[in-house]
């Protein structure tokens, strides 16, 4: 446990890059929220995206009428 400590201590911007990484990962597995899901499970859904900077469904959980606009080049 010292070593990894040690680690992080000697590397914190990659330690910090891999935890963000994770933490990312971690809040993209969670299920999107339905009619039948609960106000703190849509709270924790879209606070977690926010965090992670997954703002496209952060804001698609809270407005689902919301479409993304198109880039189209010709």
């Amino acid at each position: 446990m010292s070593s990894l400590l040690h680690l992080v201590q000697q590397h914190p911007l990659y330690s910090l890059l891999g935890a963000y990484f994770l933490f990312s990962n971690a809040v993209g597995a969670m299920d999107a929220p339905t009619e039948k899901s609960g106000p703190l499970y849509r709270y924790i859904y879209r606070f977690g995206h926010g965090l992670a900077g997954n703002l496209k469904y952060a804001f698609k959980a809270k407005f689902p009428e919301y479409v993304e606009p198109t880039t189209e080049t010709k």
